[in-house]
C-alpha cells in the first residue's frame, strides 16, 4: 500500500479503499492455525508464495477467491452482523461483508444492523452453533462401573506381539509415517507401558531423542482404552507438548485408520467466555489509539464472533486476532472469577463445561500436569474419573 500511495510530487494518489486480506482470512477462516500467505496456499494447494512481487499476487488472487466462498457459506446472521459492525470509513475491510450483505438483503429484505445500533444478540450465537452439540458424546460414558476397586477385574490388555506389530512398516506406526524404520527401543517402552496398565503399576522410562516416545505410550493408551471402553489420560509437562499431540500425533493416528476418540483439556483461562464476548458484542465495535495510530475491534470482533460459530469447545491458544484491538483478557476468565450456574451461557454453551463434559466419554484425555496437581489438590472437582495416567 506504501508504495502505490507514496506518489512523486504532482502525480494522482490511488484513492481505492484498501482491503486487509490478513481481517478476511482471519474472519472467514478462523480455525486455521496460521493466516500467513506462504501457509495458506500450502493448505489450499494453490500458486505458491515465493515473498516476490509476481507470485504474491497470484497467490493471493487465488487464496482471496477461497475467502470470498468461505464467507458466502457463513451464516446469514452472522454475515448481516459483521457487515454492521463500523463504516468503511473506520473498517475498510467490512466492506466485504457489507457485499455479501447486501446480496442477503436482495433475496431476504433484510437490512444489516447500523453500526450505532447494538446488534441483535448475536450470542444468541449459542444459536449459530449447533444447540444440539452432540448430546450423545457428552454422556457417552460416566459411571462407576468403570471405577470399579480392583482395576484389573474385567478388563482386557493387548499382548506384547500385538503391540509390537503396531511398531512394523505394515502396522500404524508404519501407516503413519513414511520411511518409518522399526527401532527396538520403541517397541520396548510400548510393551513396558501396557504391562504396566496390565499389572496396575507405576512405570518410570527414560529415553532419549529419537524413539518416538509419544507413540510408544499413545499406541497402548489407546488400545487399553477402547478394548475396555475407558479414559486413559496424559497430562504433559506443558503446554506446547499437550498441543503437539493434539494437533500433530492423534491426528496423524485417526489418519492411519485408528479411529481414536480424544478430548484436550487446559486452564479456563485458555478458553474463550462467551460472557464476556456477549458484553463485547453488546458494546460493539470501538476505536482505539494504539501506539500513536487509531485501531477498530471490528475486526477482532468479527474474528471471535466467527470462531464461535465454527467450533465446538476448541481453545483459543492458536485463535489468531488483533490483540491489540482486543487483548486476550478481555475475552477469558479465570476460574475464580466463573459464575458458573449464575452464568446464562453455562451448560452445553460453555467452552469450559463443554470440554470437561466432552473429556469424560473420550479415549484418550490429554491435559497437563499442572490441571492434573489441581484436579488431585480439590478432591477430583476439575477432571473426570481416569483409571490410568
Amino acid at each position: 500500500k506504501t508504495f502505490c500511495t507514496k506518489a512523486k510530487s504532482g502525480a494522482p494518489l490511488l484513492q481505492n479503499v484498501w482491503i486487509d486480506s490478513l481481517d478476511v482470512a482471519r474472519i472467514a477462516l478462523p480455525r486455521m492455525k496460521s493466516h500467513r500467505l506462504i501457509d495458506l496456499t500450502k493448505a489450499f494447494d494453490v500458486v505458491a508464495s515465493t515473498h516476490r512481487a509476481d507470485d504474491d499476487v497470484r497467490s493471493l488472487a487465488d487464496v482471496y477467491r477461497i475467502m470470498l466462498a468461505a464467507v458466502s457459506q457463513m451464516p446469514d446472521d452472522l454475515v448481516m452482523y459483521i457487515a454492521g459492525l463500523a463504516d468503511v470509513d473506520e473498517w475498510p475491510s467490512g466492506k466485504v461483508f457489507k457485499h455479501f450483505a447486501n446480496e442477503i438483503a436482495k433475496q431476504t429484505g433484510e437490512t444489516p444492523d447500523l453500526p450505532e445500533q447494538p446488534a441483535r444478540n448475536v450470542l444468541n450465537l449459542h444459536l449459530l452453533r449447533d444447540a444440539n452439540i452432540d448430546a450423545q458424546m457428552l454422556s457417552k460414558r460416566h459411571d462407576a462401573e468403570r471405577l470399579s476397586q480392583d482395576p484389573t477385574v474385567g478388563l482386557h490388555f493387548a499382548s506384547d506381539e500385538e503391540i509390537a506389530d503396531e511398531f512394523t512398516e505394515d502396522g500404524l506406526a508404519g501407516r503413519m509415517y513414511e520411511n518409518y524404520e522399526p527401532r527396538s527401543e520403541q517397541v520396548r517402552m510400548a510393551t513396558a507401558v501396557d504391562d504396566a496398565f496390565s499389572k496396575s503399576e507405576n512405570l518410570a522410562v527414560e529415553a532419549g531423542t529419537g524413539v518416538g516416545k509419544s507413540l510408544a505410550y499413545l499406541v497402548p493408551a489407546i488400545k487399553t482404552a477402547r478394548q475396555n471402553d475407558i479414559t486413559v489420560g496424559v497430562a504433559t509437562k506443558t503446554n506446547a507438548l499437550l498441543d503437539q499431540l493434539a494437533n500433530h500425533e492423534l491426528p496423524a493416528i485417526n489418519q492411519a485408520g485408528v479411529d481414536v476418540d480424544y478430548a484436550i483439556l487446559k486452564g479456563t483461562q485458555h478458553y474463550l467466555c462467551l460472557l464476556e464476548l456477549d458484553r463485547l458484542v453488546k458494546r460493539g465495535a470501538e476505536i482505539k489509539v494504539e501506539d500513536n495510530r487509531t485501531v477498530s475491534t471490528a475486526a477482532a470482533l468479527a474474528g471471535l464472533v466467527s470462531f464461535v460459530e465454527q467450533n465446538d469447545y476448541e481453545d483459543i491458544d492458536s485463535l489468531n486476532w488483533d490483540r491489540r484491538a482486543i487483548p486476550r483478557y478481555e475475552v477469558t476468565i479465570k476460574g475464580e472469577n466463573c459464575l458458573r450456574h449464575r452464568c446464562p451461557f453455562f451448560g452445553k454453551e460453555c467452552y469450559v463445561y463443554g470440554a470437561r463434559q466432552r473429556a469424560e466419554s473420550a479415549d484418550i484425555l490429554v491435559t497437563n500436569q499442572t490441571l492434573l496437581f489441581c484436579d488431585l489438590k480439590t478432591d477430583g472437582g476439575i477432571l473426570p474419573p481416569i483409571r490410568y495416567w
